[in-house]
C-alpha cells in the first residue's frame, strides 16, 4: 500500500514499544508510512495508552480501509 500510493520516502526512528519486532525489510515503509500518515499504530488497552504496531498481528478491513483513505 506504502508503495502504491509513492510517497516521499522517509527516515527516523520508530518510537512504537513493538518496533524491535519490524522485519528490517518493511522498516524503511512503516517509517514512511508512519511519517506520511497513512498509519499511526494501534492503541489497545494493554499497551497502556501508548500506541503499538503489532508488526506479527493480522489487519482488519477497518484499518484497511482507514490506510487506503488516508493515502
Amino acid at each position: 500500500m506504502v508503495r502504491a500510493a509513492k510517497p516521499a520516502s522517509a527516515s527516523g526512528e520508530l518510537t512504537f514499544p513493538d518496533a524491535a519486532a519490524i522485519d528490517d525489510r518493511a522498516r524503511k515503509d512503516v517509517i514512511t508510512a508512519v511519517k506520511g500518515g497513512i498509519v499511526d499504530g494501534c492503541q489497545r488497552p494493554t499497551s497502556g495508552g501508548c500506541p503499538t504496531f503489532r508488526p506479527q498481528g493480522h489487519v482488519t478491513r477497518a484499518e484497511a480501509v482507514v490506510a487506503e483513505r488516508r493515502k
